[in-house]
């Protein structure tokens, strides 16, 4: 979602995914995409140990694709962050 120089709203079909799971996600790219300071409130407890629970599922789940002999590929974020910099 982007604000364009002719003051129209770009939307992009992540925009309309991101709207159909959580329309408070959706406002908040509106206020960013019209210049809104916003800053992320820090973590609570709970939303750290939700996190953590959610990457432990995600490695056991890895784990377990593994040992069923299922071919897996990793792609490093590094890589994903370098690729995305230099638009490949």
């Amino acid at each position: 979602m982007k604000l364009g120089s002719d003051d129209k709203l770009r939307l992009y079909a992540s925009d309309l995914q991101r709207f159909s799971v959580c329309r408070h996600a959706t406002n908040l790219d509106l206020w960013k995409a019209k210049g809104e300071d916003l800053e992320a409130a820090p973590d609570s407890e709970d939303a750290k140990m939700l996190g953590h629970l959610g990457n432990e599922h995600e490695q056991q789940y890895l784990l377990f694709i593994q040992q069923a002999s299922k071919i897996v590929v990793s792609i490093e974020r590094g890589l994903m962050l370098l690729i995305k910099r230099l638009k490949l």
